[in-house]
């Protein structure tokens, strides 16, 4: 007789690991654009709310929305830039 939840965690290590290699493959598209630092008055290069944060990465709990293109706005202090913190989704319209 077969065991059968042997086969059932390498199903779902399987299918896990599609997901997680998706995963991965977005990343590493948006990966140069999310961790980077970006300056005040830069264009922003993706479309979303960008985080502000301090000159040694930290958030400050502040946000700006920024659209593609736009320069982002100036921060409360010297040496703050901004980080994405959530691509914008766009819907077409048909």
């Amino acid at each position: 007789m077969l065991d059968m939840a042997f086969f059932i965690p390498i199903r779902y290590r399987q299918s896990l690991d599609g997901v997680n290699a998706m995963k991965r493959d977005l990343n590493a598209a948006q990966g140069n654009v999310m961790s980077k630092i970006i300056k005040p008055g830069q264009k922003a290069p993706i479309s979303g709310i960008y985080d502000m944060v301090g000159p040694r990465g930290g958030r400050t709990g502040e946000q700006v929305v920024s659209t593609h293109n736009k320069p982002l706005p100036p921060t409360q202090k010297p040496g703050q830039g901004y980080t994405v913190a959530k691509p914008a989704h766009h819907q077409h319209k048909k």
